[in-house]
């Protein structure tokens, strides 16, 4: 081969690997403006019969510990990434949530841990296969997080801002 082939190839290699660069960059922008507009389009669809759903406030944190520290953003990202595995008290903490397509699950990660579904399911799949940690307990909608918060010692979980006690 000849340097000039050489050169002329390497160059070639080299564009079409800049060309699939911001292919690949715009489709992933373009599908994260669609995800969040279609979050914000289907939380209607997550309130309970009776109430209306607050569109202004983030998901709201249900526990089942009577000792429950100051719930920041640091403390959730913790307890729901399964890296915290204990209440101060010294109770085990059960991990409550809803499917990760659900649109309050998504909201939730998003606008209380400030973070993307799909990184908390990574950091949760490495701990669970490493040992380090239980999976949490997947639930199908927000009765029966309710439920399971309210009858699981040491549980926490979250349900829609407006959602009743």
């Amino acid at each position: 081969m000849t340097p000039f082939r050489f050169i002329t190839l390497n160059a070639a290699i080299g564009l079409m690997i800049v060309i699939m660069s911001l292919l690949l960059f715009s489709s992933i922008n373009a599908n994260a403006a669609f995800l969040l507009s279609d979050l914000e389009n289907s939380a209607q669809i997550l309130s309970l019969p009776s109430r209306s759903t607050d569109h202004t406030h983030p998901p709201r944190v249900i526990t089942n510990n009577s000792v429950v520290p100051d719930i920041s953003e640091q403390f959730l990202r913790e307890v729901f990434s399964g890296k915290m595995r204990y209440w101060p008290d010294g109770k085990a903490i059960t991990v409550v949530v809803l499917d990760h397509d659900s649109a309050l699950h998504q909201a939730f990660i998003q606008l209380r841990l400030r973070m993307f579904p799909y990184q908390v399911q990574r950091i949760w799949n490495k701990r669970i296969y490493s040992g380090r940690a239980d999976p949490p307990i997947v639930v199908n909608d927000i009765n029966a997080m309710r439920n399971t918060v309210v009858n699981t010692p040491g549980a926490i979980g979250y349900l829609p801002f407006s959602a009743g006690q």
